[in-house]
């Protein structure tokens, strides 16, 4: 395998991938020989963080003899990576007393902007973005990782939601190895261009200081990749509602249907994953259409006392989405998590019963 991008804030411990493509630790057998690998072992340890200290780094690797590759490849199996991660972290904020983990943000699967120019030179590393164009010397180059992020201790296949990386990775598979078709499906088109919105949805609402209005431009972006996902010709929050009402937990009380007061103050009917969706565009509406906005529009409510994150909220109801219409049930049994214990439906029961709201006919809005 060859390395193709070094990721200074993503400690890799474990090979998470398969044999086409995969992120790898630095000390990785997969990647020894390979072009650049020397060259991009010696740059990692050259990375210090904001305390001046060296973080563990880690490479996104490829076969170059099988992949299809190019800049689309890479990025479609860094997004199925990240979105994974992102929204098994954000189930888990949802259910457990350890709160926010780091990796709800995307920003850590960034990589880095400098790369080696070509095979046979590792002496140079260019810029990539379009303020960074430059030549370095690589034996001098001093990297830096992202002084925003909270270091990560290590990142590997715990911390990735098995289920839906599994359904997203036979996709990237059947579109990106060279035994794949020349076109993609319009499907497979949708899926990719959606998970490149969820990316951008995920990360840090810093852009203004993290302004409310940072967090409300975040959750816009995760109703556009639903909507890129199901393309219905401005219907998509019509069908979003109709694909999630037939969704079933196997569970009587949490699939029942029920009432609750819209942004209109019309009673609607529907089950928990459809008044959520329809919390999560009447906000996404009232912060791109100029109406009145606070930051309490960002949060759901936990049995009317606490305060969760809407936009976590629609990064779970994307999941269902995104699982629905790869016909994945999206309540299928994983890998034991992080706290010894599997993300079936009895932790997802944990978080439909977090995010009862208060807005039933007579109750108070927060």
């Amino acid at each position: 395998m060859e390395v193709l991008r070094l990721y200074p804030d993503l400690p890799v411990r474990d090979v998470i991938g398969n044999e086409h493509i995969a992120f790898v630790p630095t000390s990785s057998q997969r990647i020894s020989g390979m072009p650049h690998t020397v060259g991009y072992r010696k740059l990692a340890r050259r990375f210090r963080d904001v305390r001046g200290l060296r973080p563990p780094v880690g490479f996104l690797a490829a076969n170059t003899q099988t992949v299809r590759f190019d800049k689309g490849a890479e990025i479609a199996f860094r997004n199925i990576v990240a979105v994974s991660t992102i929204t098994r972290a954000n189930l888990l904020s949802g259910i457990s007393v350890f709160g926010l983990l780091p990796v709800h943000w995307s920003d850590y699967f960034r990589p880095f902007v400098y790369a080696f120019t070509d095979v046979e030179n590792e002496d140079q590393v260019g810029g990539q973005t379009p303020s960074q164009l430059g030549i370095d010397d690589a034996s001098t180059f001093r990297p830096v990782t992202n002084p925003d992020l909270a270091p990560l201790s290590e990142f590997g296949v715990r911390n990735v939601d098995q289920v839906l990386y599994q359904a997203l990775e036979s996709e990237w598979i059947a579109c990106f190895t060279k035994g794949a078709p020349d076109e993609k499906t319009d499907a497979q088109d949708r899926l990719f261009r959606s998970l490149e919105m969820a990316f951008i949805a995920a990360g840090m609402p810093y852009d203004s200081e993290g302004t409310v209005h940072d967090y409300g431009t975040r959750l816009a972006l995760w109703v556009s990749a639903m909507e890129i996902l199901v393309n219905a010709n401005g219907s998509e929050k019509k069908k979003l509602k109709g694909l999630l009402g037939t969704i079933k937990t196997g569970r009587p009380a949490h699939d029942r249907v029920f009432g609750m007061v819209d942004a209109k103050g019309t009673t609607v009917q529907g089950n928990l994953f459809q008044h959520l969706l329809m919390r999560v565009y009447d906000t996404r509406n009232d912060f791109l259409h100029g109406n009145k906005v606070s930051a309490e529009s960002l949060c759901y409510w936990a049995d009317g006392v606490g305060a969760h994150r809407l936009s976590f909220a629609a990064s779970l109801i994307y999941r269902l989405v995104l699982l629905t219409v790869l016909e994945v049930d999206p309540f299928t049994s994983q890998e034991t998590n992080i706290y010894g214990e599997d993300l079936d439906r009895t932790k997802w029961s944990k978080w439909f019963e977090a995010v009862k709201r208060p807005e039933q006919p007579g109750a108070v809005k927060p």
